[in-house]
């Protein structure tokens, strides 16, 4: 991972009672031959990690202990002498990938009582969506295709709420509208209102990505009670990053002749928010 060149904010010695570190909330990864590529929803950064910070992020995804990755790595390029290099090494990059918000501690276990407590919590929370994922009930019908001067207007709404919000905050306000509410989309409507999107970016007078327009559509299609899902992927040499809908396992802005060339991240849920 490309590190900035500036002193750390945090140090993971100042952190006690910790075991073993996991991926953050609200990361994904993917592979990309030998790399790893990590995408953090709150930021909306890329970082991509070498042969062995990848080998480090596979041991945080298995939850095995700090202590124990090392000596891991050290067994498998069969250079036992050179443990204590390897230690220090693991330690930077973990404390660069904490200081960008993409692990989390795991904490030693705390009290019983509170353990107990938490599960009851959750029990009782089953079958209870969260607060920001309840289903906004006044989806539009999809015989209304939305007109091209207000694909243009979301499109702006988009633009500006991912400068404001970043790019978490805007997917938890996208996904907590009308899905399931009943509506049948048809194939015309949801080519319709994609090709009105790509005009709407044509016609933006400021600079936009395929997240935007995908966004955009997102945005439109979720209104309408369809369950259309964010698909991200990258390519790694060179670097590129691209975003597009996925409507019942199909691209719906995109060829798949063109998505072979880049490696998805998982698809994005409302839980990952």
């Amino acid at each position: 991972m490309q590190r900035r060149k500036q002193p750390l904010e945090r140090s993971i010695a100042g952190v006690t009672g910790v075991l073993n570190w996991h991926p953050a909330r609200g990361v994904l990864w993917c592979t990309q031959g030998n790399l790893v590529v990590l995408l953090s929803l709150e930021t909306g950064h890329y970082y991509t990690l070498n042969e062995i910070g990848a080998r480090v992020w596979a041991c945080l995804c298995e939850s095995r202990p700090v202590d124990h990755i090392s000596a891991l790595i050290a067994a498998e390029y069969d250079a036992p002498h050179l443990l204590p290099v390897i230690s220090g090494d693991v330690d930077v990059l973990l404390t660069d990938l904490w200081k960008h918000r993409l692990i989390e501690p795991v904490a030693r276990p705390s009290n019983p009582r509170v353990d107990i407590g938490r599960q009851q919590l959750a029990k009782e929370a089953r079958g209870h969506p969260p607060r920001h994922f309840e289903v906004d009930r006044k989806a539009i019908p999809p015989s209304r295709v939305p007109s091209r001067l207000f694909c243009l207007a979301s499109l702006v709404i988009i633009h500006w709420s991912l400068k404001a919000f970043g790019l978490r905050r805007v997917l938890v306000h996208i996904y907590r509208l009308g899905v399931g509410s009943g509506f049948n989309v048809s194939d015309d409507w949801l080519k319709e209102t994609s090709l009105r999107v790509v005009l709407a970016r044509a016609w933006y007078p400021f600079s936009t990505q395929c997240l935007h327009q995908s966004l955009c559509l997102l945005w439109l299609v979720r209104r309408a009670g369809a369950d259309a899902k964010l698909r991200v992927g990258v390519l790694a040499y060179p670097f590129q990053a691209h975003a597009w809908v996925e409507h019942r396992g199909k691209p719906l802005n995109e060829s798949d002749e063109q998505l072979r060339l880049y490696s998805p991240f998982p698809s994005l849920e409302p839980g990952d928010c």
